[in-house]
């Protein structure tokens, strides 16, 4: 006569909701039916809970639609129950570790608004001669404190796209519509109206927005923005390739 091993249904580890049903050997004569009885019933009972718990995730069942009965737990020592107990540790472990990565990942910042540029830090003339601006245009921004209390630049931020309206001098506007994706994309240069790439990403603090900046035609590098909140400001400090730097600081209006 062949001794019967013990059998178990297991929880896939990857797979919460399916489960593996192992087949007791059946006897002969009037003890195996019974154990064969015994085997359907368990396998019943497993399916009709995992029916159960199909129907919670898609709503309630209806009534009277065919109760499920649990299978019985595994004994206290026995291999299944060891092995649940793996199984209930390591989702334990899993779950703590998806809340670690979520209370790890950076908040974005919304830099959405209506600006007005409220301050200035660095030598923003010396700034403008290095990027190439002539010596009117830097009187006359000079003349104007640098924007300072008058320049105006619109925001909207809508996930992880940048548009940006800022008005120019004689009439004109400066826009512009950045995917923050670490791609190299097509832009113009408000200076001059020459075209340009940038390459918008999140720095690792992953709050803090970085471009940077290279001429279309000579592939020259322009000076590099960095954007970020500081409080309710914003700021955007902005450095040249020989590390001359300013930073223009924003309030909402």
């Amino acid at each position: 006569m062949r001794k019967d091993t013990p059998h178990s249904f297991m929880k896939a580890s990857m797979f919460p909701s399916s489960r593996t049903i192992n087949q007791s050997p059946v006897k002969s004569g009037r003890s195996g039916r019974a154990d064969l009885h015994r085997s359907s019933e368990a396998a019943l009972s497993v399916f009709n809970s995992s029916l159960t718990a199909f129907s919670s995730a898609a709503g309630e069942p209806e009534a009277g639609a065919g109760a499920s009965r649990e299978a019985p737990a595994p004994a206290s020592g026995s291999p299944a129950a060891e092995e649940n107990a793996v199984n209930e540790e390591l989702n334990t472990d899993s779950a703590a570790s998806d809340d670690l990565c979520k209370s790890a990942l950076p908040e974005r910042p919304d830099f959405t608004g209506d600006w007005l540029m409220v301050r200035l830090e660095g030598n923003m003339d010396a700034f403008m001669k290095e990027c190439g601006v002539s010596f009117l245009m830097r009187s006359a921004a000079s003349a104007a404190r640098f924007g300072v209390g008058t320049f105006k630049t619109q925001v909207r931020h809508s996930d992880e796209v940048l548009h940006v309206v800022s008005p120019l001098i004689a009439g004109k506007v400066y826009k512009s519509s950045l995917r923050i994706d670490g791609t190299r994309q097509d832009d113009k240069d408000p200076t001059d109206g020459k075209r340009m790439f940038v390459t918008p990403a999140w720095e690792a603090d992953g709050a803090t927005l970085r471009c940077e900046y290279r001429r279309a035609d000579t592939g020259a590098a322009l000076p590099v923005s960095r954007r970020f909140l500081v409080g309710a400001q914003m700021c955007i400090e902005q450095t040249a390739p020989s590390g001359q730097a300013v930073k223009r600081y924003f309030e909402r209006r």
